[in-house]
């Protein structure tokens, strides 16, 4: 029996048709002896002058042509036939040319502004690392400018004909960075992400491979493209978690996927950030990397002053108003008065977290997954927003029947209402998930934004990470302890790296900014380095915290899933899998199993084992004992059914 693959390839280049007057007549001369000869042809001299109005001798940008897309040249039925007399007597031509995503007319005569002093000696840093062959880590404070040197960087590049990668962590930011890099790149530049539709996906991966193209934008995926000659890999706001892929497999990290890439090729690496991650800092002071730091931001403009709304203190002189500071909300008004715009943070989207009964306390839960389930008031749903399920907005108590339902706490969804309530006439709009699921959704908002049609912008993350808002002088943040008090090792580095990137977007012109953070504890040791934005003593402190706990950068850590819809049987094989490692591995190394915070996902039980492995011990011993264990596991028939997922370096 042979079994074959076959790829059949249904991709075509998108093409448009453009109609030109044939080489031999593209002089004035040629014209003239053309027009002569059409003299006693009057529809077929009409039409050729029609098509000279349009082109050769029009006012616009395509004066001077003598050809136009064939869609734009309109012709009635008796048109058409002249227009086909005329081709078939080699006057006219038509050629199918390939549509560029960005062709080379929509690149702009630009100029890159002058780089700084900071700039420039930060700049030659970078070459030195390069030529040292080592991966350099770019810490500049939000708004430093550095973009601009990627973009003097992937010039140098693309000169000496290699190619390059810039790896962002959202499609949100993509929408800023692509347009000024349009203006410069042209044609030699491709998008890549996952709302691009399979075509320019296409384009984009034939571009890479045929060399066509020299610098693709994309988030992590595109690593994976088939690159050529690269000769720089760049990864701006390198310390996002979104950069690493937990479900589904392959579960890889888009920023360590990058510098393998590079590896391969030889080629230079810059890590770009204002709030790297602890590992990658660490690895930049201890020599690893190179660490190139730029402290002042660009031109004029200073970083923002960060102030704290002391909700207790607010609670107890009731200067609170549905759940937000009365100073915050003075500061959005004066803000408005002086003809700025303004961002109000909350990370957590939908409407309200959960509703619950008044009378009972029942609380409307996910049927496959342990988490409540999530209100959105427009849609009048509940949503859950692990598995997808959702139900009709729920009217009564399904315990006791009570209609006392109420949501409980604040969503993106809620505090846009809220803020509508509390500031009529202001002009608010909503930047999540939720609000952006069309393609056109982020140009929309940014637009907005840009114009000063919008007041006040109320946004998840996707306003962190990257974007510059010119006319933003103040921002707030609606609740800081639900992140600080996470469950997790990570929970101050992610604290601090939000807040420090939220205040970024403020004050990044002429007007120094300004930052209000809500808190019922503004004398949490994280929130005072973010006022007095002190990165040295976050890292310093936070390093010491890791290795005195034994955490990364100063151990690696695996975490094995088990998953079965049967909690009895996910426990016993999670457990009996422990008991086997702890035979072959040191047993202080394994912690588990235990239960995730959220224990059930899509009605199945979930069980982890943590692998914490001291520096110093080899991975990739420890990896061959945890593969060889699980297929132990899976020959065995005591636990059938029962999945196993690794995850080296869980984020």
């Amino acid at each position: 029996i042979l079994v074959l693959d076959e790829m059949i390839g249904f991709y075509k280049p998108r093409s448009r048709y453009f109609l030109c007057l044939a080489p031999g007549y593209c002089s004035d001369d040629a014209l003239d002896a053309l027009f002569l000869k059409l003299e006693k042809k009057p529809e077929e001299e009409a039409l050729l002058l029609k098509f000279l109005q349009k082109t050769r001798f029009t006012g616009n940008d395509t004066e001077g042509k003598w050809e136009m897309p064939k869609e734009d040249f309109t012709e009635d039925e008796q048109e058409k036939k002249v227009l086909l007399r005329l081709q078939k007597r080699g006057i006219f031509i038509t050629e199918k040319r390939r549509l560029e995503a960005f062709p080379e007319s929509l690149k702009e005569e630009y100029s890159a502004p002058e780089l700084s002093e900071d700039q420039k000696q930060a700049l030659s840093e970078i070459r030195q690392g390069f030529s040292d062959k080592k991966t350099c880590l770019l810490m500049g404070v939000t708004g430093s400018g550095k973009t601009e040197i990627y973009i003097h960087l992937i010039a140098e590049q693309i000169k000496a004909g290699k190619q390059c990668l810039l790896m962002l962590p959202e499609i949100a930011i993509t929408v800023q960075i692509v347009s000024r890099l349009r203006r410069v790149f042209g044609g030699n530049m491709g998008v890549y992400h996952s709302r691009a539709s399979l075509q320019e996906k296409m384009d984009v991966w034939e571009g890479i491979q045929s060399g066509r193209l020299q610098l693709v934008v994309g988030v992590r995926s595109a690593v994976f493209l088939p690159f050529q000659n690269p000769g720089l890999v760049l990864v701006d706001e390198e310390h996002d978690a979104s950069y690493k892929q937990a479900e589904p497999s392959p579960r890889y990290h888009g920023r360590d996927a990058a510098i393998y890439l590079a590896s391969l090729f030889d080629s230079a690496v810059l890590l770009g950030s204002a709030t790297p991650s602890v590992e990658s800092h660490y690895k930049a002071e201890t020599g690893k990397w190179k660490l190139i730091r730029l402290t002042k931001r660009y031109g004029d403009s200073k970083l923002p002053e960060i102030g704290f709304a002391d909700m207790r203190l607010a609670a107890r002189m009731l200067r609170i108003r549905l759940d937000i500071s009365e100073d915050v909300l003075e500061a959005f008004q004066k803000t408005k008065e002086a003809g700025r715009q303004s961002i109000l943070f909350q990370n957590r989207r939908g409407y309200a977290p959960f509703m619950e009964c008044q009378d009972c306390g029942w609380v409307p839960y996910c049927p496959s997954c342990d988490v409540s389930l999530t209100l959105h008031q427009s849609k009048k749903t509940l949503n859950c927003h692990y598995c997808g399920h959702f139900t009709e907005m729920i009217k009564h108590c399904h315990s006791c029947g009570s209609v006392k339902i109420l949501a409980q706490g604040y969503g993106t969804e809620k505090l846009e209402e809220s803020l509508e309530q509390l500031l009529p006439g202001f002009r608010i709009a909503r930047m999540d998930q939720d609000s952006t699921q069309s393609r056109r959704a982020f140009e929309n908002l940014l637009q907005g934004m840009a114009a000063g049609s919008t007041d006040i912008l109320v946004g998840t993350q996707m306003v962190t990470k990257g974007l510059d808002f010119e006319n933003v002088t103040f921002v707030a943040v609606f609740d800081v302890d639900r992140m600080l008090h996470y469950p997790d090792f990570r929970a101050n580095e992610r604290t601090f790296q939000l807040l420090s990137q939220i205040a970024g977007r403020s004050g990044r012109r002429m007007d120094q900014g300004k930052v209000l953070i809500q808190t019922r504890n503004p004398f949490h040791p994280v929130l005072k380095l973010v006022a007095e934005n002190n990165a040295s003593d976050f890292y310093r402190q936070e390093t010491e915290h890791r290795q005195n706990f034994g955490f990364p950068p100063f151990s690696r850590i695996i975490r094995i899933t088990s998953r079965h819809k049967d909690e009895g049987r996910t426990l016993s094989a999670a457990r009996q899998l422990e008991s086997a490692l702890s035979k072959s591995l040191n047993p202080a190394w394994l912690s588990g199993p235990e239960t995730p915070v959220i224990p059930r996902l899509r009605n199945q039980y979930i069980f982890h084992i943590s692998l914490k492995i001291p520096e110093g011990n080899s991975l990739s011993f420890v990896k061959t004992v945890v593969q060889e264990n699980i297929r132990w596991m899976e020959g065995k028939k005591d636990h059938p059914g029962v999945q196993w997922l690794i995850d080296v370096d869980p984020v």
